[in-house]
């Protein structure tokens, strides 16, 4: 049998059409499993062959189809074209970002593909580029964007890829490395020409402002290539949104560093999972929108808006402004404070990225009679670190107390505590009732205006703030921070009586519904379909 090989005039020798035939060829084929099998039992080296050819003619036909000969939209629709090319839905040209913000498969990961492909090949290099490929994890650049994405487009245009170390090198002498937010320090020493970021909503930092430490910052960094003097660096940047802080600074009055989605030097693109329907399986369009349309759900994971606020969250952004104020009025009007507590939520961690803060959250009472929170003093490490900041907190607030949860590491706070700063005053408190419940009198303190933040501007409290507006109590999977433990804890132990009052209405809620519960499944109680009600015998009067 006469060997498969793909000529290297093939993409000028091949019409659109023709490629078109080939993907149909295939298609049969692979209907018809019987040649396959003929293949890899007489000639396995041919059967390679020919499923090498057959990536690269898929490859080939994406490319022509992508783009018509004269540059125009092919079967790419406008939104997913780079910015500033013919037929996209965005004329700017002097992006550095831009930002593909949509819905579960709209074809975001196709466009970032093609655009990585157009932006690699479209130009004679100077210098070989470097591009990197970053994900939250490596596996995930590895399955979604080399081998679920990249490849397929490429096609012909690999000359070879290392799966174990996530490099792909191309003819024209590009090299693309993968990276995960894993390990932000990784992307602190290459120089790249360009980069693909994707789902970055979903990385294990992107709760981090973009002018914040994090991958996206090392990331901006490393991408600074210029090749002598001809080239602006690209960062393609795909994600279905979330309400984080990479993206959006909850509080738009912040005068914080903006997220990407309100930065103006970004080019925001939105695409929506209907507009590519055709391309999805019918019963996955019908299943999504008969379950789903409508919802928040639909309109963050579908339709792929961002939404600002939580739902279910206890803190909306009203609250928030409510309880700004300055500390010069605590000093003032108000006349001092007194009782300055050190709140302390601890974590036994090593201090790497994909572990815990350990909220510092100092308070007072004032004059006033209101909760003043005065400093956060969150640190991430490990107890060393956070013993320290816990004693020099104590120190420049000549607090009265220390009060730590000691829910996780037990006697192992006192003791890490004492280890660094002997002879603090340690009030432990363990947590008996769920998230939810103790944080609900918190927070009908702050709507009432019983608790104040002390601060000059907006920056000094803005992590505590978006915690506190994106928690979702009835979010299972969602781990309540621990900024905001630490806030909760706080307020409980300065005004105990009013915090716990809402609690010990609800815990006598739950526990007369578990009353009536557990009457009910007794045999014989209404809702027990496993024993039949005893008829009570009736008793008639003699006459």
């Amino acid at each position: 049998m006469k060997s498969f090989v793909l000529p290297s005039e093939a993409e000028e020798l091949l019409t659109p059409r023709e490629i078109e035939e080939w993907c149909d060829l295939l298609d049969q084929l692979e209907e018809e499993p019987r040649f396959f099998r003929w293949l890899e039992e007489n000639n396995p080296g041919i059967l390679a062959e020919f499923e090498s050819l057959m990536r690269n003619i898929h490859a080939l036909s994406a490319q022509k189809m992508w783009r018509l000969a004269d540059g125009t939209p092919g079967t790419a629709r406008p939104p997913q074209l780079m910015p500033g090319t013919p037929g996209s839905a965005s004329d700017r040209t002097d992006w550095r970002v831009w930002l593909l913000l949509a819905g579960r498969g709209s074809g975001k990961s196709f466009a970032a593909a093609q655009a990585v492909r157009e932006l690699l090949i479209g130009r004679e290099w100077q210098r070989p580029p470097r591009f990197a490929l970053v994900s939250s994890t490596l596996e995930a650049v590895r399955l979604d964007m080399i081998e679920g994405a990249l490849l397929q487009v490429l096609g012909p245009l690999v000359e070879r890829y290392n799966r174990s170390s996530l490099e792909i090198f191309l003819h024209n002498g590009a090299h693309l490395k993968g990276y995960s937010s894993e390990r932000p320090g990784r992307l602190r020493g290459p120089n790249f020409v360009g980069a693909w970021a994707d789902e970055i909503a979903a990385w294990l930092d992107a709760d981090h402002a973009p002018s914040e430490d994090s991958t996206w910052s090392n990331l901006e960094f490393a991408t600074r290539a210029d090749d002598n003097g001809t080239w602006e660096p690209r960062i393609i940047a795909t994600t279905t949104p979330k309400p984080v802080r990479l993206l959006r600074i909850i509080d738009k009055h912040d005068d914080f560093y903006p997220g990407l989605v309100d930065d103006p030097n970004v080019v925001l693109t939105k695409m929506r999972t209907h507009d590519n329907l055709g391309n999805l399986a019918a019963g996955f369009a019908k299943r999504i929108t008969s379950r789903y349309e409508g919802t928040r759900l639909a309109a963050q994971e579908l339709d792929g808006e961002l939404l600002d606020e939580i739902e279910g969250a206890l803190w909306k952004l009203d609250t928030i402004n409510l309880m700004r104020s300055d500390l010069s009025i605590l000093n003032g009007p108000v006349g001092g404070y007194h009782r300055v507590v050190v709140s302390v939520d601890p974590t036994m961690g090593d201090g790497a990225v994909s572990n815990d803060e350990c909220g510092i959250i100092v308070g007072c009472i004032g004059q006033d009679d209101k909760v003043w929170v005065l400093d956060d003093l969150t640190v991430k490490g490990p107890p060393s670190k956070w013993a320290q900041a816990v004693g020099e907190a104590f120190l420049k607030w000549d607090a009265s107390v220390v009060l730590a949860e000691i829910n996780q590491g037990g006697t192992l706070v006192r003791q890490v505590l004492n280890q660094y700063w002997n002879g603090l005053p340690i009030v432990t408190v363990r947590a008996t009732d769920g998230k939810r419940i103790r944080a609900e009198g918190p927070a009908i303190l702050c709507e009432q205006g019983d608790v104040k933040l002390a601060c000059s501007d907006n920056r000094k409290f803005q992590l505590l703030c978006d915690q506190l507006m994106t928690w979702d109590p009835l979010d299972k999977d969602k781990k309540s921070p621990d900024r905001l433990d630490a806030f909760c804890q706080l307020v409980h132990h300065l005004k105990p009586a009013v915090a716990r009052q809402r609690i010990e209405s609800d815990e006598r809620l739950y526990r007369n519904a578990r009353g009536r519960a557990r009457r009910q499944r007794r045999p014989g109680g209404p809702n027990n379909p496993y024993a039949r009600a005893k008829k009570r015998p009736v008793h008639k009067r003699p006459y």
